[in-house]
């Protein structure tokens, strides 16, 4: 180097001297593999995402298994638990509604209260919660004390009734929107809603 001249080098690249093929032998053990697999054929031929995720008819038969016991659970009321967590009996119109089962095995159902207008949506029933642990489960944030979360909204909001309230143990109809953490009343009872027209989102967006 000539004295008073700075030769700057070039940054050093892998590929620069041995090529990209070669490369790799610059680098540990570790850094090899991370390299060979940048360089390689895609992560979906080295059967990643199947070793990770499974395949999509073991994730899709996965679904369906999971599908299957939360009905059953749906069909099979455990009152025995309720009650004791409750510490009263189970109201016969809480009794009613599992009763149903085509109702509760339903979802996405649109609720309308008949005071309002017609096009007017109450409730948006995504899906009905199986009467056991998870009905009175202490993690479902802003449920109070003695309420039931039967149902979620749309947005997985619980929707519960204030039971023992009423006379027969119904009561009001509250949705906790986890958006803003308040809760809305949508029904002066269980009773009531269960009264109303419904009908599947999907039947009432195709006629609109």
């Amino acid at each position: 180097m000539t004295q008073g001249v700075h030769e700057w080098a070039e940054p050093w690249h892998p590929c620069r001297d041995v090529g990209c093929s070669g490369a790799v032998a610059a680098f540990d053990g570790r850094e090899r593999l991370l390299f060979a697999g940048l360089t390689s054929r895609p992560l979906t031929d080295m059967g990643l995402f199947q070793r990770w995720f499974g395949s999509k008819s073991e994730r899709e038969e996965q679904r369906r298994a999971e599908r299957a016991v939360y009905r059953q659970r749906l069909l099979s009321p455990r009152w025995d638990v309720v009650e004791v967590a409750l510490g009263r009996p189970v109201p016969a119109v809480l009794r009613e509604l599992y009763a149903d089962q085509a109702l509760v095995t339903s979802d996405d159902l649109l609720v309308f209260d008949p005071a309002r207008s017609e096009a007017e949506v109450c409730l948006n029933v995504n899906q009905f919660i199986p009467a056991d642990e998870s009905a009175l489960a202490p993690d479902l944030v802003g449920i109070p004390p003695g309420a039931f979360a039967f149902a979620t909204n749309e947005f997985g909001d619980p929707i519960y009734v204030k039971l023992g309230e009423l006379p027969d143990g119904d009561g009001r109809i509250v949705v906790h929107h986890h958006d803003g953490d308040d809760t809305e009343e949508v029904a002066p009872s269980l009773r009531a809603l269960l009264s109303w027209p419904r009908a599947p989102r999907l039947t009432r967006d195709l006629a609109v």
